[in-house]
């Protein structure tokens, strides 16, 4: 919730902020900048918290990394208070928030990891799917703080920037007070707060509990060794990076959180500006983008008690169809000149389109954060889930860096546009290659990609790159292969933007 009521306050605050960013900068245009550097440098943070916890987890395991990750979100929203002390108050804040992200980045790494190893697999999904619940809830908190009915007026608008994190020492206590997750305590054979942990979390009994996937040739308890003691961070990838039991779930994993409905990037950080540029003054753009998020949060709450009812598939591809529907409507919209459908009538039909996209957005999102961790197994869960967030926040720290000045240059159909094709990929890969988790163990899910050969439809190629086998005794080009692989992954998704904003460009 925090984490997402700092993104939607950097949304619905910049009205309020613009008069003062234009006087210290002295152009509309060094403001802008500057804001998608306020926006960017969380999102970078976040990471490189996302690459830190790769070390953290495996030697501190999951409770410690939370505590030091929420003081270190806190600090940082401190930080960003100074932005109203020109000019070092301005780079103070920008510093802040990229701690602030760092912070995040670890939370999000280890708090949904922990999330996916307290509960049954019955409650599994369900449990995960509050992440996206709290996300729903903290943008709309953000949004309404941002009004100019608290802080959001041209004295008091940098109180926003730091208010969501009086919560944080409060976080703090409890999770002092909480136990280490079950399976990791198993993991490195401590079976007595094992026991407590699954009490405190599960409220049942030790020798009722299905452990089955903690035992997965993983775990030693007898001698209690530590399965992620390893000589070396460095050894460790290389291992990892050489077994397709790792890469196949990497791929499909990062392909689903990273591409998740991106229309998100635009709404959370950037609708109170779409929307006045379709027409609405400030203060309507504002409340509007608060409107919009109530649907969403309450959407979400309603899903969780029919969450496991559903196929995590389903509640992928069905909300992204409608998104391309409604994108569709958007861009039409923008480019009509007559009818009920026109430009002259977005400033009634962009909201409520935006709105649509948010409620689907919400199921999209509960199933591809409760489907990541659960990909998988139990020595991977930690790595793989901070390499899928590493590379969707470079990539989404790429997008919210240029959002903003392409909307103010190009119009939003320049946005919506890539967005509505990569959706329309979106749904196609997911139907051939995402694996259904829904009440699956993870040794059913990891089994699935050992045994199963998916990637025939065109991605065999690629996995032949992607599998080499060992490092040892081979070139220093074929070491940094895993680095290689990571690297182009980015790469390739910042260029298929690019081609899709310079082919729009030629028609639009």
């Amino acid at each position: 919730m925090f984490m997402v009521s700092l993104d939607s306050v950097a949304d619905n605050i910049l009205p309020a902020a613009m008069p003062y960013l234009k006087r210290v900068f002295k152009s509309k245009k060094s403001a802008i900048a500057y804001w998608e550097h306020i926006v960017s440098s969380r999102i970078y943070g976040v990471a490189i918290g996302c690459i830190i916890t790769i070390i953290l987890s495996n030697k501190c395991g999951r409770k410690k990394p939370l505590i030091w990750a929420t003081v270190m979100c806190f600090v940082g929203a401190l930080l960003s208070g100074f932005v109203i002390y020109p000019r070092t108050g301005l780079w103070v804040a920008v510093l802040g928030r990229f701690i602030n992200g760092i912070g995040s980045g670890i939370s999000q790494v280890i708090g949904s990891v922990m999330i996916a190893e307290i509960p049954s697999k019955e409650s599994r999904g369900t449990v995960l799917a509050t992440l996206t619940v709290w996300a729903c809830v903290g943008e709309l908190f953000g949004m309404t703080i941002s009004l100019d009915t608290f802080f959001g007026t041209k004295l008091h608008w940098h109180y926003a920037l730091f208010f969501p994190a009086l919560i944080l020492p409060i976080a703090v206590i409890f999770l002092i007070r909480a136990p280490d997750s079950p399976r990791y305590l198993m993991e490195i054979g401590d079976i007595a707060n094992a026991k407590i942990s699954i009490s405190y979390y599960q409220c049942q009994d030790f020798e009722h509990y299905d452990y089955e996937d903690e035992l997965e040739k993983l775990i030693n308890i007898e001698n209690g060794n530590k399965s992620f003691e390893m000589a070396s961070i460095y050894n460790h990838l290389r291992t990892r990076f050489s077994s397709t039991v790792f890469i196949r779930p990497l791929i499909v994993a990062t392909f689903v959180q990273s591409f998740v409905h991106l229309d998100d990037w635009m709404w959370i950080y950037y609708s109170t500006n779409v929307f006045q540029t379709v027409g609405l003054n400030s203060n309507s753009a504002m409340r509007a983008s608060v409107y919009m998020s109530i649907p969403q949060a309450a959407i979400s709450i309603a899903l969780l008690f029919f969450f496991e009812s559903f196929s995590r598939k389903l509640l992928l591809i069905i909300p992204t169809i409608f998104s391309v529907i409604f994108s569709s409507i958007a861009i039409i919209g923008l480019q009509s000149s007559t009818g009920l459908l026109s430009h002259q009538n977005m400033w009634l039909i962009m909201p409520l389109v935006a709105t649509a996209d948010l409620c689907v957005a919400a199921v999209a999102s509960e199933s591809a954060y409760t489907i990541v961790p659960e990909l998988f197994s139990q020595k991977d869960r930690v790595l793989g889930t901070a390499f899928v967030g590493i590379i969707q926040n470079l990539f989404g720290g790429f997008l919210s860096s240029m959002l903003l000045t392409t909307l103010s240059k190009h119009g939003v159909e320049y946005v919506l546009g890539p967005f509505l094709l990569m959706n329309i990929l979106y749904i196609i890969v997911v139907q051939k290659i995402v694996p259904e988790t829904c009440n699956a163990t993870f040794q059913e899910i990891s089994t699935y990609f050992k045994t199963t050969s998916y990637f025939n439809f065109g991605f065999k190629d690629v996995l032949k790159f992607l599998q080499f086998k060992g490092l040892k005794g081979i070139s220093k080009k074929g070491r940094f292969a895993s680095l290689i692989i990571i690297a182009l992954q980015i790469i390739i998704y910042l260029l298929i933007i690019h081609f899709f904003l310079t082919i729009l460009r030629m028609f639009i």
